[in-house]
Order: structure tokens, then sequence, then C-alpha cells
């Protein structure tokens, strides 16, 4: 895509859809909204009286290359976390990450094991989360279905969520165990397998950047 100098990111769905790219905005839109929608996020049902379903909102922002050329538009729909009330629609909201000393040992463990090191970035995978709390948000702007009453009901984390990154940790954290994997007690964001020879291979994963290095 050729450098564009300067684009305004918009505030708004409305700004966005009414911009000199609006074209290009909604289709960010619409790739954003595909995941969520096959994984099967929410459900749509009203909510319960006396019940405020908690705000969505969309953030843009424009990607460039090293070159400073459009790469693309990017668009993510996050929940507005300052409208959750602790012990209501939040609980326990920590999760650990893997320790820089741990990275520091993987690494020197590969070079003295003479292993080749794969690195995994998991795209959108704060939606893979499963929520535990009974959750209504709003539909996302410009996208609402059915009638207006109706709400989404969470089945799975969105991004901002304040149990969000915990909810993505606990499943990793499932999948990784039943292939095999146990969690260090030393560094609960590393795992290691036991291999035939009696050695380990381990696993060390970030949260906050859903990347994991195998």
């Amino acid at each position: 895509m050729a450098a564009i100098t300067k684009v305004t990111k918009p505030a708004t769905t409305k700004e966005a859809l009414q911009s000199d790219y609006a074209e290009q905005w909604l289709q960010a839109m619409d790739e954003e909204l595909s995941p969520p929608l096959a994984n099967d996020t929410w459900t749509l049902k009203e909510a319960p009286a006396g019940v405020s379903p908690i705000p969505v909102k969309r953030t843009y922002k424009v990607k460039r290359d090293a070159n400073g050329s459009i790469e693309r538009f990017k668009e993510h729909l996050v929940a507005k976390d300052f409208n959750q009330q602790e012990g209501i629609d939040c609980d326990k909201v920590f999760a650990p990450v893997s320790r820089y000393t741990s990275l520091r040992a993987l690494l020197a463990f590969v070079v003295a094991q003479d292993l080749e090191l794969h690195q995994l970035d998991i795209k959108k995978a704060f939606l893979n989360g499963e929520i535990q709390e009974t959750m209504y948000v709003q539909q996302p702007p410009g996208y609402a279905q059915g009638d207006k009453q109706l709400v989404c009901w969470l089945n799975k984390a969105l991004y901002r969520l304040r149990q969000a990154q915990r909810a993505w940790h606990l499943k990793l954290k499932v999948e990784l165990e039943s292939i095999g994997f146990t969690a260090s007690e030393a560094d609960p964001g590393l795992f290691v397998f036991p291999n035939k020879h009696k050695s380990t291979l381990p696993c060390s994963h970030h949260v906050l950047l859903a990347r994991l290095l195998i």
C-alpha cells in the first residue's frame, strides 16, 4: 500500500465510517469481528433486570512499515474495563508471565543442548480464554443484531477485560498439561516436558504478548 503522509485515527465508529478511509476502516472492523463470531465468544440475549452491560469500544490504529508506508489499517474491539465491579463481574485477575531469568536460562539451555528454538505468536489469543463469571457487554458499535434489548452474554474473554489475561493463561495451561507439560514451581510461566532421555524440554510463555517459545 502506498505511503500516505497523514491519517487521522478516528475516535468513534461514526468517525471511521465518515472518513476518507472509510473502506479501509470497514474492512478492518469486519476482520476484527470474524474471530469472535467464529469462536462463539458471546451469545445474544436480553440482560436480566437491573444488570447494566459493560460498554465496549473500537480502537483504531494505522500500522506502517519501516519506510513509513501504510501496511494495514487495524481495529480492536475492547471492553471498557473501568466499568467492571470487583466481586460482581470480576474476581481473580492475576495471570503469571514467564520471568526474564527463565527466558535467559531457556536460551542457555537451547545452546548447551544444541536444540532448535521455535516462537509461536497466537493470533487473538485472549478470545480463547473462557469466562467464569456471568458477564454482559454491549453489542459491537455498528454491528448490532436483532432487538435493541439484546446484549452479548460472554462465553469467552474480550480484550481489556480485567480477567482476560488470567482466562487465557488458564486455557493455555490446560492445553499444555494435556500434552504432557507441567508448570515449574519456580516460575508458573515456564512449562517443562520430560522426554525419553530423562531430560526436559522447556516451553516458556508470556501472557501479555500471547507468545510461546518452544
